[in-house]
């Protein structure tokens, strides 16, 4: 089974005259989340749960062999954490997408691509 995806939502940029609600969508702790990088996005991940919870994003080979996933970042109870952003070499999979394994499921992630800022 693939995981579950998360929709990405585009950045405003320099120029808007409003705010942007952040779409936060409960996270997969069974099939694990994944989203479609183009190495601009940025991951803000919230914990509601009773207690500190974790999360991992998965990295693969880059273009120097390099991987080092973020392992089972702690994020406690009630707060937020930000990741990112992600550069597609040392991030991206074959598939084009960033894998997110959450904890629980009661981590809440929203995904913001940076891509309007000139």
């Amino acid at each position: 089974m693939g995981t579950t995806a998360i929709a990405v939502t585009e950045a405003l940029g320099p120029y808007a005259t409003t705010g942007l609600a952040l779409p936060f969508v409960a996270m997969d702790n069974v099939n694990n989340n994944h989203f479609v990088s183009t190495g601009k996005e940025l991951v803000v991940v919230r914990n509601d749960d009773a207690g500190a919870q974790t999360v991992t994003v998965t990295s693969v080979g880059g273009v120097e062999g390099r991987t080092g996933d973020i392992t089972a970042f702690s994020i406690p109870i009630g707060d937020y954490a930000i990741f990112g952003p992600f550069p597609v070499h040392g991030w991206r999979d074959s598939s084009g997408n960033i894998v997110l394994t959450p904890s629980t499921a009661t981590l809440f992630a929203a995904v913001i691509r940076m891509g309007n800022l000139r």
